[in-house]
């Protein structure tokens, strides 16, 4: 045997070199780093095992507690089918209810009590929704009556009512003769011009080529300016390409230039085709000039082919 003496750890250590020792150091600060590691893991596992155990343990509760609550229903539920009805209410005839999403009809007794009443609301939000409540719920016989008195009241309680122009379109769509001659007997001029538009608004839902025509025959002034106007925004958003068809007829002068602007603001994206061809059939140098470039650049990014053609 050689004459070496053994050493012990503690003298192996102190032997070791510098890199070594911070070698051995490290190594054993990331096996401590590692252990902790993992109990912290092992620590957090465990207390979100013990959670989903309490929440399976409630979620159990409640579907017993729903169970029994429905069995005890059932048992209720059948037995008032078995129990007998009293004599007197087979007797009695149900009352008719409304339908799902139906208003009942507002009585025509003191229908101006209540236009009068929903005015008077001082909260807008309540006063909005008793005077939906009248346009839902009042009977088309009594359009006329309501009309009559809101238009006996002033500003917002009467013709700048929105009431006033709902159920002035309402009536232009179901009566439009019968409308207008009302209209045409209103001796206020502000009030006149009101009911007609909203007339000719609803006329122009069901006929738009009858309410123009009309339109179109009323004597020159304010009011067949607005009603010419009125009328061809309403149908241009509808139908361009028909409102476009009636304007090109229409006489030349300052209001049908006026009634060429919605037409070519709603159907130039709907029907650039019918647009061009109203515009060649004005023949206006000065509408092709303000609206000619615009039109063809919309048409282009929609129909290169027929745009140049």
């Amino acid at each position: 045997m050689s004459g070496s003496v053994p050493q012990y750890p503690s003298e192996r250590f102190r032997n070791m070199t510098t890199f070594q020792k911070t070698t051995l150091g490290a190594a054993l600060v990331a096996a401590l780093g590692a252990w902790m590691f993992q109990a912290h893991q092992s620590s957090k596992l465990s207390e979100q095992n013990q959670a989903l155990q309490h929440e399976q343990r409630s979620i159990t509760e409640r579907l017993s507690s729903l169970e029994e609550a429905r069995d005890k229903a059932t048992h209720q539920i059948a037995a008032l089918r078995n129990s007998p009805q009293p004599a007197d209410r087979l007797d009695t005839p149900a009352k008719p209810q409304p339908k799902l999403g139906e208003v009942a009809p507002l009585p025509s007794l003191g229908l101006e009590e209540e236009l009068d009443r929903a005015c008077a609301e001082a909260s807008p939000g309540k006063r909005e929704a008793a005077l939906q409540h009248i346009r839902k719920a009042i009977l088309p016989s009594d359009i006329p009556r309501a009309l009559a008195h809101l238009a006996s009241r002033a500003g917002m309680s009467g013709v700048d009512n929105p009431l006033f122009h709902q159920l002035a379109s309402q009536w232009g769509e179901s009566d439009a003769t019968a409308a207008l001659a009302w209209a045409n007997s209103l001796s206020d001029a502000s009030a006149q011009k009101t009911a007609f538009s909203d007339i000719l608004t609803g006329w122009t839902h069901v006929s738009p080529e009858a309410a123009a025509s009309y339109a179109a025959k009323l004597p020159a002034g304010d009011l067949q300016d607005a009603a010419v106007i009125k009328i061809i925004k309403e149908w241009s958003f509808r139908d361009a390409r028909g409102a476009a068809s009636w304007v090109s007829a229409f006489p030349e002068g300052e209001l049908r230039d006026k009634a060429v602007e919605p037409i070519i603001f709603w159907g130039q994206g709907q029907c650039p085709a019918a647009i061009a061809d109203m515009l060649n059939a004005i023949g206006s140098d000065e509408l092709m000039k303000k609206h000619g470039e615009t039109l063809a650049n919309v048409w282009l990014s929609r129909d290169a082919a027929a745009a140049r053609a």
